[in-house]
């Protein structure tokens, strides 16, 4: 069996290695007419959008638990938002929000910023929510505000990709072609 910090890394690097392939081929490709240079990363976004939010039928079920089920139910919940949303944040940090400043430095980077802060306040409600999943008492209430809330900046974050950060890059002009020796 896969010790979870072994598997966190491995979704990490997996992550991390799709994303920047995906900024690599975006960054060299001539798209057809209408079609933004950022649309593969807006897709993957999108699924990876649907994918967090079923946490939110999971939040719902709470409540017709037992305290072992909602214990596992909770449990459930944070290991999904650590097994998807982690290996995300890391792999933007490491090569969307890099790609992003080097194409325009000044708006960009101040951008970057404010998103890495959100990616250290998901990540320590992430780390919240698993105390409280972790407890002998489950205190579903405050997993579920938690949860919501983190959602919320979730949707928040994504919509701050798509309406500012992925027009930066759609509107900068492609490196330049290296000539082979």
């Amino acid at each position: 069996m896969m010790v979870p910090k072994e598997h966190f890394r491995i979704m990490a690097v997996l992550t991390t290695a799709f994303l920047a392939l995906l900024i690599t081929d975006v960054a060299r490709e001539s798209f057809p007419e209408g079609m933004c240079r950022t649309e593969p990363i807006r897709r993957n976004l999108h699924r990876l959008q649907t994918i967090l939010f079923t946490a939110e039928d999971q939040f719902e079920a709470l409540h017709g638990q037992n305290e072992c089920e909602q214990l596992l139910l909770m449990q459930s919940v944070v290991g999904h938002l650590k097994d998807y949303l982690l290996p995300h944040l890391a792999a933007e940090e490491a090569v969307l929000y890099p790609a992003a400043e080097r194409q325009v430095p000044g708006p960009a980077a101040s951008l970057t910023t404010v998103l890495v802060r959100e990616h250290a306040i998901m990540r320590r409600w992430i780390q919240e929510m698993e105390e409280l999943a972790t407890r002998s008492m489950p205190d579903t209430d405050a997993f579920i505000r938690r949860g919501e809330r983190l959602l919320g900046l979730i949707e928040s974050h994504f919509e701050l990709d798509e309406g500012l950060l992925f027009p930066i890059l759609d509107e900068a002009s492609p490196p330049p072609e290296v000539a082979s020796p």
